[in-house]
């Protein structure tokens, strides 16, 4: 997708989360979600802070009692929290009113950009894999506010058809990385909708490394294959959801070794 669709799709995957959330009560402000520790306010913050980060703004500056936060379990999520606790209490129309403003100020930042932009986290990348990361968090967290107010829906946006390409590009790594099983080992993907429907394979090759490969390839039939609806896929592959679950699992199709099974679905989990 061109930087100019990306922009567009960013632009509009804001815009989503901004009217799902200018009518909430304030029980539903409150009302948690699958984030840990997090509050539908505080996803809302969140999405602000990482806003306000790359367009350069002074990050916030306070003291936090990091045992007071059991959820906190490594220094991104740190980084991360500083923005969500500085704005904690702050009233529903002020949160808005600020990702709003924002989401203005980044749209009109990358507008007509090409090349390379920078990363909050350090160093450089191409402004197209800035744009689909930036959708893909936005996209997931609009699907965290929907997941708290139970309100669903989103699945067959622009917003959501980056975000399923973006996850599907994790399947080399964690079959390869994670999972690591014998050269010659297949691991199948189908996700067959609604919104994102895909059918990939990855297979461990002679050099021991993960690589996509056609459905009528040389390797025969996959070790594991998986079949599963996007919902379903997205809440593994963004590790919203206790992939042993028995509910989970009712609308999963599995064929495969039972242990290598359940280590394929924790390592489809690619997002921090």
């Amino acid at each position: 997708m061109a930087s100019e669709e990306l922009l567009a799709t960013y632009e509009q995957s804001a815009a989503a989360v901004l009217e799902l959330c200018v009518a909430l009560t304030d029980e539903q402000w409150n009302a948690p979600t699958p984030c840990p520790g997090w509050s539908v306010a505080d996803v809302v913050a969140h999405l602000i802070d990482l806003e306000s980060w790359g367009a350069g703004d002074p990050r916030p500056v306070i003291e936090i009692d990091w045992s007071t936060l059991p959820h906190i379990k490594n220094a991104v999520g740190r980084v991360t929290e500083v923005g969500v606790v500085a704005r904690r209490g702050m009233p529903p129309a002020q949160l808005l009113s600020e990702y709003r403003s924002v989401m203005m100020r980044r749209v009109a930042q990358l507008s007509g950009i090409t090349g390379n932009v920078p990363s909050p986290f350090g160093g450089d990348m191409p402004v197209e894999q800035s744009l689909s990361m930036r959708i893909l968090d936005t996209w997931v967290h609009e699907q965290d506010i929907r997941d708290a107010i139970g309100q669903p829906g989103g699945l067959t946006t622009s917003g959501a058809l980056v975000t399923g390409h973006m996850l599907l590009r994790g399947l080399p790594k964690a079959w390869g990385k994670k999972v690591a099983p014998p050269v010659g080992s297949t691991l199948r993907v189908t996700v067959t909708g609604p919104g994102v429907i895909a059918d990939q394979s990855v297979v461990i090759a002679e050099d021991g490394r993960a690589q996509p490969v056609s459905g009528d390839s040389e390797w025969g039939e996959p070790t594991v294959h998986l079949t599963m609806p996007w919902p379903a896929f997205f809440q593994a592959a963004s590790g919203r959801v206790d992939v042993s679950s028995p509910q989970w699992r009712e609308s999963v199709s599995i064929m495969g070794p039972a242990d290598l099974v359940d280590r394929t679905l924790v390592a489809l989990n690619s997002v921090p």
